[in-house]
């Protein structure tokens, strides 16, 4: 593989990686709001 190719891909892995920590960041904190949200709701009956 050339070197411009060895670059691409690693960016487009680098890019790959971050969109998934961005994404399992925005579930955890879906999961969190879930939870406060059940949290909140038990406390009202």
């Amino acid at each position: 593989m050339a070197k411009k190719e060895q670059t691409a891909v690693v960016e487009c892995a680098q890019q790959l990686r971050n969109i998934g920590d961005l994404l399992n960041w925005k579930y955890k904190l879906l999961e969190l709001i879930v939870t406060l949200q059940k949290i909140q709701m038990e406390g009202k009956r």
